[in-house]
């Protein structure tokens, strides 16, 4: 039984001959089983981290997409983004950020269509106050 146990090569201690990860320490006996970085929820909230670079785009664009008229083409935009995030992240199930696409996809159809009808109601009030004069 005895023979089933070494000496951790960090710390010393006892562990299980088979032991991937010292107990005591908490180091990895082979550097390949040592987990990728996880990344803490600031990294993911700021960097595109497993995230396709179209969902952090339909997020931005749909936000710049609120200026009425002047965004109409930033919303338009974010609708596409956001369409064709959820496409990848559909495609790739370990991508994250289909919120950021829908709220894309949501954000910046409405705007759209708000920016639209804004727009046809200024060529509607120019077209009357042209038939008035």
């Amino acid at each position: 039984m005895e023979s089933d146990k070494k000496a951790c090569k960090f710390c010393g201690e006892e562990i299980m001959a088979v032991a991937v990860k010292c107990r005591h320490c908490g180091e990895y006996l082979d550097p390949s089983a040592r987990p990728k970085h996880v990344h803490d929820a600031t990294e993911r909230a700021l960097l595109p981290v497993g995230r396709p670079a179209s969902a952090i785009a339909a997020g931005y664009l749909a936000l710049f997409g609120v200026i009425p008229v002047f965004g109409l083409p930033f919303s338009a935009l974010a609708l596409v983004c956001g369409i064709v995030a959820l496409k990848n992240i559909k495609a790739d199930p370990t991508l994250s950020g289909s919120g950021r696409a829908w709220f894309g996809i949501i954000l910046g159809g409405l705007m759209t269509l708000v920016s639209l009808g804004f727009l046809v109601l200024l060529i509607i009030g120019a077209m009357v106050s042209s038939a008035q004069s």
